[in-house]
């Protein structure tokens, strides 16, 4: 079997293009044990197809998407109105890293984070449901996540399929085919809105991207896929895309799944759920979606985090990771407030109400009469803000920043599309 294996792993070796392993390639003597046999030889396959341009079925995660599952929602669970002609807006983000779109005005589309009605699909714990909520609204309701640059380009010329599952809701009014549309452009991290690049989207009622060199590529369903059109059938389906080989010189993309409502009725179940969003690179052979690639919560929690973080204001006695100096006796104090995770891009950070708070004189909890964003002092680690106090504390004293309890006031930092 040592002969055997010797063997293989010399023909691997040549036929990868680099330097046997052996000077010779030795004769296979006596006999083999079949199920040894056929693990050496799955080792040599994947051995030989790993230096295939193009070959998928490499270990680590496979999903260029972030939170396919819809498993973080820092932003809770409170339905969320969709972007109109300006594109995505940091409110108009469901689950992480997915934000709604319209682009007309004359309807909303809405989207949620939800856990039943439907419940959903077996090995998943969340859904997001997308729906016309008002007006004659007759143009595509939109769910969409932007791949940052430094992985869209990992894509280039390789062939991607594209999958979801979805169902529709009671009052679906979608009778044509869903869509699932690979865009994609020639410039670097352009944004869907004004969260980054203020580039946006093109003139209502088009859901593409304004973005260098843009391409809309509607994907078509793949062979063996469930129908596109999924009319009332009250049931998950797996739909996906035929491979698609992406453009060569992409340096951005972003995956759009949606459906167009018909008729002028509308409501919260004129729609679908949605969960399970996978794009992969597909194997030379390939022609349906692999299993999904679920990951660790921590593993998703800090993809998501690259982009979006969020803290709702802790007791009056909690810390938060930060390092604050008082820059103005009795009066003002700067904060800088450390990131959990590296973001891709400095980010732009938003405060709901005064609250939050420092330690004064004598280690007592003191109150941010006001607070406010510091965006110049924003980096990829860490956000400013600037709590104005009237607590006694000496000019240059070092103090953290505390919670005041105060449970509708949030602090976030974005650095998403």
């Amino acid at each position: 079997m040592n002969r055997l294996r010797a063997f293989l792993f010399s023909l691997a070796a040549m036929l990868a293009g680099v330097p046997a392993l052996a000077a010779t390639i030795p004769l296979l003597t006596g006999p083999q044990d079949p199920a040894a046999l056929q693990s050496t030889l799955n080792a040599v396959i994947t051995s030989i197809n790993a230096n295939t341009p193009g070959y998928g079925s490499l270990p680590g995660p496979k999903n260029y998407l972030d939170n396919g599952a819809m498993f973080v929602k820092q932003r809770g669970t409170a339905a969320v109105t969709g972007a109109s002609t300006l594109g995505c807006a940091v409110l108009s983000y469901t689950a992480d890293r997915w934000c709604v779109d319209t682009n007309v005005t004359s309807g909303v589309g809405k989207g949620q984070v939800i856990t039943a009605t439907p419940s959903p699909p077996p090995g998943f714990q969340n859904s997001v449901k997308i729906w016309r909520d008002s007006g004659a609204l007759t143009q595509p309701v939109e769910f969409m996540q932007e791949i940052e640059t430094a992985r869209a380009t990992q894509l280039q010329a390789k062939p991607v399929i594209a999958s979801c599952y979805v169902q529709p809701l009671a009052g679906y009014t979608g009778t044509a085919a869903i869509s699932m549309n690979l865009f994609t452009g020639t410039g670097a991290d352009q944004g869907l809105g004004a969260l980054q690049g203020a580039v946006g989207m093109t003139a209502s009622p088009a859901i593409t991207p304004a973005w260098t060199g843009v391409a809309a590529n509607p994907l078509a369903a793949g062979a063996g896929s469930p129908s596109w059109v999924i009319g009332t059938t009250a049931a998950w389906s797996r739909v996906y895309s035929a491979p698609f080989i992406v453009p060569a010189a992409a340096t951005e993309a972003a995956f759009a799944i949606g459906f167009t409502p018909v008729g002028s009725s509308s409501g919260t179940t004129d729609g679908m759920a949605i969960t399970g969003c996978q794009l992969e690179v597909a194997d030379a052979t390939q022609t349906a979606p692999s299993a999904f690639d679920f990951q660790l919560p921590g593993g998703d929690l800090a993809r998501a985090q690259r982009y979006y973080w969020q803290i709702s204001d802790p007791a009056a006695t909690v810390e938060i990771d930060s390092s604050c100096f008082v820059t103005a006796a009795n009066t003002t104090v700067k904060c800088g407030v450390y990131l959990p995770q590296q973001m891709w891009a400095a980010p732009v950070t938003f405060v709901t109400s005064v609250a939050f708070g420092i330690v004064v004189t004598a280690g007592t909890a003191g109150t941010c009469t006001g607070i406010a964003a510091t965006a110049s002092s924003n980096t990829v680690n860490s956000i400013g803000l600037t709590c104005t106090t009237g607590g006694t504390i000496a000019l240059g004293s070092a103090t953290p920043l505390i919670g005041a309890a105060v449970a509708s006031a949030i602090l976030n930092a974005s650095s998403d599309y």
